[in-house]
């Protein structure tokens, strides 16, 4: 049993060197702590889990590519938020990005519902994110910054190996009954680079860092709601389709909401959401209490998953 664990255990390690040395180029790439795109710097720190989640949707583990979303938004509102809050200055912090993530959070929710996921969840969901996109008002607080071709070929580089070598142990944990979860495991690996990196931004001394380190984090939970989640169910369809039609007709639905996730992960995003939205309208402001509770929170969402993984 030693030897089946210890291997991915290893990839694991490695794929987390790569995810740490990737964002920091990314970082760097994206104008370091004086970005003018945080929003897309966010996008492209989700991006490595849509990535894996799709794998394992290919690989037919469609119901642990979902978790692993929708978990990873919650590991994004609560410990990043919560770290961010906690290093943030002694007036709190704020964005008008946080209002974004009630409407993605709801429908998610709501899609739910049902237990089948079908196109049209996929479409509505991937449209709410471009219109929520669209209307959010643009700011570029930061300076143009000249960064060279051959450093976004490093940044991709060590992003693809490492979307590899984490894919290849999540093929071997979809295996092994020891954890039969991918979001507590596969989402802090992809992120474990960006807390140091977010704090710092807070710490340049202007307005405009905390707003930057929200807004990436935001950018971060609304692709994976709005731009993982209908990969997911769009590819589990045509997955499921082209199986069914080499074979024999589908039995079960090919994408399903798993029951842990919506029970949990659903509704502790659409609580916090709520609770945020008065955050994002510029009517509070996050301070270190809050950002303790937001990381005590995430604590308690991943001992309950991995302890209620096997009911």
């Amino acid at each position: 049993m030693t030897e089946p664990v210890s291997l991915p255990v290893s990839l694991l390690g490695i794929a987390a060197i790569l995810f740490y040395g990737a964002t920091h180029l990314l970082w760097f790439q994206m104008g370091g702590h004086q970005t003018r795109h945080p929003f897309v710097r966010g996008f492209l720190l989700a991006l490595p889990s849509i990535l894996i989640a799709s794998w394992a949707c290919w690989i037919g583990e469609s119901g642990k590519a979902i978790a692993l979303l929708t978990s990873g938004a919650v590991i994004f509102v609560t410990l990043l938020l919560g770290v961010v809050a906690m290093s943030g200055p002694s007036g709190g912090i704020g964005s008008l990005g946080l209002k974004m993530l009630a409407p993605l959070a709801v429908g998610t929710f709501i899609i739910g519902l049902s237990g089948e996921l079908r196109p049209i969840h996929a479409w509505s969901l991937l449209g709410m994110m471009v219109l929520l996109v669209w209307a959010f008002p643009r700011t570029s607080s930061g300076s143009p910054v000249k960064t060279g071709i051959r450093g976004w070929v490093y940044t991709a580089l060590l992003y693809v190996v490492g979307v590899v070598v984490m894919s290849i142990a999540v093929s071997r944990i979809v295996e092994l009954p020891v954890l039969p979860l991918l979001g507590p495991v596969v989402v802090p690996l992809t992120v474990l680079g960006s807390i140091g990196l977010l704090v710092t931004d807070l710490q340049r001394g202007s307005s405009s860092g905390e707003a930057d380190a929200v807004q990436t984090i935001c950018g971060g939970a609304v692709a994976l709601l709005g731009i993982g989640l209908p990969c997911v169910i769009l590819l589990g369809h045509w997955t499921g389709e082209a199986v069914s039609s080499t074979t024999q007709p589908l039995v079960t639905p090919p994408v399903v909401m798993p029951l842990q996730a919506w029970r949990i992960d659903t509704v502790l995003l659409t609580v916090l959401s709520v609770i945020l939205l008065p955050v994002g309208l510029g009517r509070f402001r996050l301070g270190r209490l809050e950002g303790v509770l937001l990381v005590l929170t995430c604590v308690l969402f991943l001992v309950v998953t991995v302890s209620t993984a096997r009911w």
